[in-house]
């Protein structure tokens, strides 16, 4: 985390030197320290956008690393079964650059196994929208990690077969309807329909039935 700040600074100063520079020589540019400028701004431009917002504050909630100090999302974490956020490398929040240029509240990254909040999610349900988020972002992790192939496979078929949605942006995906179902499952809040909680009761039960049992052999181990 350290370098990549002392990366951000250092790329910031050589910009800023650069920019005068040119100023004072009438913005003609040498190829060379065109090449570095514009090897800098892209670095700059890719911190800010991806890496930000660069937080210090660090705990672990289970196995998953924590920054930025989001208490919504320690509270998710204590509600979400184990079994649930198991391989879920680490949790960001803060005002990220991506939440500015989109409406998005959340996202999760499936190669790096990382979700990351906003400081200022929009709300959702009627219910506290800051753990809705963290919830939402959890059933990502559940959706392409946890279920089944068949479990996918059956959720999709009844995706595709039926009208009704959770809400307005389960409409997007499929993917996007199992993490709004499954964030209003674990919130319990009554606004899925049989099938929805069907098929989340029998793959959550699954999961932690699993889980349960390869913490039991850990132990014996």
């Amino acid at each position: 985390m350290n370098l990549l700040l002392a990366s951000f600074v250092l790329c910031l100063l050589i910009l800023i030197m650069l920019i005068f520079k040119e100023a004072a020589n009438g913005w003609r540019r040498p190829y060379a320290r065109r090449v570095v400028s514009q090897v800098c701004l892209v670095i700059v431009l890719f911190e800010l956008i991806v890496l930000y917002p660069l937080v210090d504050d660090e705990t672990y909630v289970g196995r998953t690393r924590v920054f930025g100090g989001n208490m919504a999302t320690t509270q998710a974490f204590s509600i979400v079964h184990p079994a649930e956020t198991e391989g879920i490398r680490s949790v960001r929040s803060g005002n990220h650059l991506m939440f500015f240029l989109t409406d998005a509240s959340g996202a999760y990254y499936l190669r790096t196994r990382t979700i990351v909040i906003s400081d200022d999610p929009d709300d959702s349900f009627g219910f506290s929208s800051d753990l809705f988020v963290n919830f939402h972002e959890i059933g990502h992790h559940v959706w392409h990690n946890l279920l089944t192939d068949e479990e996918r496979k059956n959720y999709t078929q009844h995706y595709n077969d039926t009208q009704w949605r959770p809400s307005s942006y389960a409409r997007t995906s499929v993917f996007e309807d199992f993490a709004d179902s499954y964030a209003i499952f674990t919130a319990k809040a009554p606004y899925l329909d049989d099938f929805r909680t069907e098929i989340l009761n029998e793959s959550l039960s699954r999961i932690r039935a699993e889980y349960e049992m390869e913490m039991k052999a850990v132990v014996l181990s």
